[in-house]
């Protein structure tokens, strides 16, 4: 495989080779869970397993079908909640993007909910991101990669079979601009850097 240009100082891009091609990957949920959420969700299956019980206790002492339609309906609560807190707790696995001779699959990663992946603006400001889905794509059929700014936010990029695939969502700017790089040198483009002037002229139609 190519040379890759030097990382960017403090970049979270891994970069793994092997014979078949590379693969980079990074975190694609930096903005987790609040421990407040955690607790909250813990309290909540808590409560509603007591409430369950106390139902069912109350059904079999004083029978009736209403305390078993309580108990069902806690049941369907204690569900939701072990539901999110299975989202809250799960380690994410990575958005990655490994690049083969021929050949680029990318995948999103796994988190919380797709409203988790969130980018950092410049000024601060902190917004969701909705990661594209995982795509197999040949190198022939890429029409290209592109950098662009949306509402402040700058997007990477690619066009393949009509469609487009914004990745890198969670990424700092300067690991996207190294990122953008090595995916156009991968592809054979000559070197550039629309960041440079600002980012606004983009490359294919507008998705």
């Amino acid at each position: 495989m190519e040379q890759h240009p030097e990382m960017p100082t403090g970049c979270e891009i891994t970069r793994t080779a092997d014979p078949g091609g590379v693969t980079l990957s990074w975190s694609a949920y930096k903005a987790g869970g609040t421990r407040l959420t955690r607790w909250f969700l813990v309290l909540w299956v808590c409560a509603w397993s007591l409430w369950c019980a106390f139902a069912l206790y109350r059904g079999l002492i004083d029978g009736g079908v209403e305390p078993f339609l309580w108990a069902a309906f806690t049941v369907l609560n204690c569900a939701a909640g072990l539901y999110w807190m299975r989202h809250e707790y799960l380690p994410p696995t990575p958005e990655r993007v490994r690049l083969e001779p021929d050949t680029l699959r990318y995948h999103p990663g796994t988190g919380p909910a797709a409203s988790r992946s969130c980018a950092e603006l410049p000024d601060g400001t902190v917004v969701p991101v909705t990661p594209a889905p995982a795509v197999t794509v040949s190198k022939a059929a890429i029409r290209g990669f592109g950098v662009d700014r949306v509402n402040g936010r700058q997007r990477l990029y690619f066009d393949a079979d009509g469609r487009r695939a914004e990745i890198g969502g969670c990424l700092t700017e300067s690991e996207r601009a190294w990122l953008f790089e090595v995916l156009r040198a991968w592809l054979g483009q000559a070197a550039d850097r629309p960041w440079e002037r600002g980012a606004r002229h983009q490359e294919g139609s507008q998705a």
